[in-house]
């Protein structure tokens, strides 16, 4: 089972840190978790179809 992190659970690896450094996802990624909440989706599905994790 994957996890969920919320707010301060996510290491400060946030939306804010994405749009200047796109590998800020790759945390969630190597971490398994299963659920993103974004701000910025176009960003998040960009990186995911890229590293061919969403279609």
């Amino acid at each position: 089972m994957g996890k969920l992190f919320v707010g301060h659970h996510n290491a400060n690896h946030d939306d804010e840190e994405a749009v200047n450094n796109i590998k800020i996802y790759d945390w969630y990624i190597n971490n398994n978790i299963d659920i993103i909440q974004t701000d910025r989706p176009q960003l998040l599905l960009t990186y995911l179809r890229q590293r061919g994790l969403h279609q």
